[in-house]
């Protein structure tokens, strides 16, 4: 499919050379490659360094041209202005700090070729920060797109009329694709579509104009598609903020005079058509966001160790579908799957139809022996190097394998484990669902004090060495809840574990009171079993050990206090919000 490949530039001398190069070097046919190279009067040596590599590779891609506007108009302008200068059925937008890794385009068409009518953009995945926010670890839908990078079918691009001018930048990207979204057509995230994307000089870095227009045009955005309430929450958030004068200090004047300045400028975004959306706004943000925002992901060369992700089912097939789905969406790819069902062979039929696909294999007892007893056979029949276990009704995010792959491999331990949202699902008759919320309830670095007084391991989250399980350590049969906790508590007796701070995964949880009510009684019914046995546990435990853990509990509590001196502010924020989630149907 030809492609034209849009890039704004603005003083940018120091990315054109190796963003340009880093297209040239891409396994995809360049004469299918038209790039539209769009300058926003920059005062720097941007433009004679873009001429040098018009010359150095006019005769590479089908066409290369330089576009110069006469003054800043901005980057959605910018990218409308070379937009229309086009003709292919596609328009691939690039930040020009960014590096286009060699398969990454050559994967995004195949992966668009496969794409039903309905979809109508994919957005690459970024390193070394890949932007947090949720997307569908099934369908891999996202609500939104970053505008570092993405593909757009150009016909729907002009249906929506494009950026919208009116946001001179940040956000621009949101307002776009939920504008597409308001047409019927769904947006795509391709995790195995990798750019690098220098976007940030260090950790946690938060730059003065990115702030101040992202949190001005989130105003601006909730005016177009959100409602009374989410305009007061903004603001009230926003006074806060003055008032605290947090995360940036020496700012206050310039977000007042932003806030005056776009006064005049929020009725051009009311539209009460785009209302019907009703998109996710969650604080700032547009969507539920993945902690790890600035975990630095990369890409292992070459140690590829087998994994072994091990599949408890029962029967319940639509459940199980969902979850080898997310498995066959993992980015790292040498993996083997073992599905045992406890029971009788319910899910075969689904395994050797819908996932031939996979290095899979399955195992049924026929008669139900239990959850310890179906995870001790999966722990036997595993080949891998290393172990994740992945209940049927639980999925991982597409990078989850590789990441604690990653981990485990520097670091050389036996255990990581990363975090993971706890997801109440409400399920139909009609065998449909519903997700509630997505919530993080367990992140926590490792302390074995507190893993003994609770266990913040959800099953899916961790993943430990094979040679683990060589040494004798299994499930405990006589348990059916709360037998993982059991697992996790005896692998640390030896073992430190590693603690990856991104969320990798979700498992579901009940969401109607008596469901939660039956399942909380399980367990509580198990935990007697469960104490008995930490009896011994804490008999082989080092004595300095355990106080170094304490200290770390207490230190770790001091640390999350609020200090004095914003308690009642914090208060009366907090009251106010309470108060304001009541007007949710305004």
């Amino acid at each position: 499919m030809d492609l034209d490949i849009i890039i704004v530039t603005y003083n940018s001398e120091k990315w054109v050379e190796k963003c340009i190069g880093s297209i040239s070097r891409c396994h995809y046919p360049k004469e299918k490659l038209n790039l539209f190279i769009i300058d926003n009067a920059s005062s720097d040596s941007t433009i004679s360094k873009i001429e040098l590599e018009i010359l150095k590779y006019k005769s590479c891609f089908g066409s290369i041209k330089l576009i110069q506007s006469s003054t800043n108009v901005g980057f959605g302008v910018a990218n409308n202005m070379a937009a229309a200068q086009g003709k292919s059925e596609y328009i691939f937008f690039l930040n020009i700090d960014t590096e286009v890794l060699e398969d990454s385009i050559l994967n995004a068409s195949m992966i668009i070729k496969r794409s039903i009518d309905d979809v109508a953009a994919w957005e690459f995945r970024q390193f070394p920060y890949e932007h947090p926010k949720y997307y569908d670890p099934i369908s891999l839908s996202t609500s939104w797109i970053s505008g570092a990078a993405f593909i757009v079918r150009r016909d729907v691009f002009t249906e929506v009329k494009g950026f919208d001018k009116a946001i001179f930048m940040y956000a621009e990207d949101v307002d776009l694709s939920w504008r597409i979204r308001s047409k019927g057509y769904r947006l795509i995230y391709m995790p195995h579509c990798i750019i690098n994307h220098y976007s940030y000089k260090e950790v946690n870095e938060i730059k003065p104009n990115q702030f101040i227009n992202s949190l001005i045009n989130n105003l601006n955005l909730k005016v177009r598609y959100g409602s009374i309430r989410h305009i007061i929450l903004w603001h009230i958030k926003f006074l806060y903020m003055l008032i605290r004068n947090k995360p940036i200090n020496g700012i206050r004047k310039r977000l007042i005079l932003a806030y005056i300045r776009n006064i005049w400028r929020i009725p051009s975004f009311y539209r009460l058509t785009l209302k019907k959306l009703k998109p996710t706004f969650v604080g700032w943000d547009y969507e539920v966001t993945r902690t790890g925002g600035f975990y630095y992901n990369f890409i292992q060369q070459e140690y590829k160790p087998l994994v072994s992700i091990l599949v408890r089912t029962i029967g319940r097939t639509e459940l199980l579908k969902e979850a080898l789905t997310s498995i066959r969406n993992q980015t790292y790819t040498n993996i083997e799957v073992i599905v045992v069902e406890d029971g009788s062979r319910l899910s075969e039929k689904l395994i050797n139809e819908d996932f031939h696909d996979l290095n899979i294999a399955f195992f049924s007892t026929d008669e139900k022996v239990g959850r310890s007893k179906a995870a001790n056979i999966a722990l036997d029949k595993a080949n891998g190097e290393f172990l994740n276990f992945l209940d049927d009704d639980d999925l991982l995010f597409s990078d989850h394998v590789e990441v604690l792959v990653n981990e485990l491999s520097n670091h050389s331990i036996s255990v990581a484990y990363s975090v993971a949202f706890e997801v109440p699902t409400e399920y139909f008759s009609d065998r449909t669902k519903r997700n509630h919320e997505y919530k993080v309830v367990f992140k926590n670095k490792f302390n074995r004090v507190k893993l003994f007084y609770q266990n913040y391991l959800p099953i899916q989250c961790v993943m430990f060495s094979k040679e683990l399980v060589r040494d004798k350590i299994y499930f405990d049969e006589k348990m059916d809840a709360l037998e993982d906790w059991d697992f996790w508590m005896r692998l640390a007796l030896e073992n430190d574990f590693y603690f990856v701070d991104k969320t990798t995964s979700l498992y579901r949880v009940p969401f109607h009171s008596a469901q939660i009510q039956t399942r909380q009684q399980i367990l509580d019914n198990a935990l007697d079993y469960v104490r008995e046995k930490q009896k011994e546990y804490f008999c082989q435990m080092n004595g300095y050990e355990v106080s170094v853990n304490v200290m770390d509990l207490i230190e770790q509590n001091q640390t999350n206090s609020l200090k004095n001196k914003y308690r009642l502010l914090y208060a009366v924020y907090r009251f106010l919000l309470r108060n304001l989630n009541k007007l949710k149907n305004i």
